[in-house]
């Protein structure tokens, strides 16, 4: 396969398009970090990382990454199915963490933060 043809392909091009983002925010987030660094004290940093690395734990088993594989079927039937799955999860996942509100106290002193 040549060159142009590789580069007017649609998957090479929405590839280039998402990896892109991704750098863009990635760079983003470098260049404001020092700026952050100097408004907040190092004990904010650090529940502000612990508040995202729970946050990424639970949007990890919330989702269960159903949403990559919904354009992977041949048949519609099949991506509704896994669109269901993934919603419904994500509905199960929100009513677990609405009902810890209540326990926030014990959380927190659990994790002394």
């Amino acid at each position: 396969m040549n060159i142009p043809a590789l580069i007017k392909s649609t998957s090479i091009r929405n590839f280039a398009k998402l990896l892109s983002a991704n750098v863009v925010a990635q760079v983003i987030g470098l260049l404001i970090y020092p700026i952050l660094t100097r408004i907040y004290a190092p004990e904010d940093f650090g529940l502000l990382n612990l508040f995202l690395s729970i946050g990424n734990v639970v949007l990890v088993i919330s989702l269960a990454d159903y949403y990559y594989s919904i354009v992977l079927p041949k048949e519609d039937n099949d991506a509704a199915a896994l669109a269901h799955v993934s919603s419904v999860s994500l509905i199960v996942t929100v009513l677990l963490l609405t009902v810890s509100i209540l326990f926030a106290h014990p959380i927190s002193a659990l994790f002394k933060s």
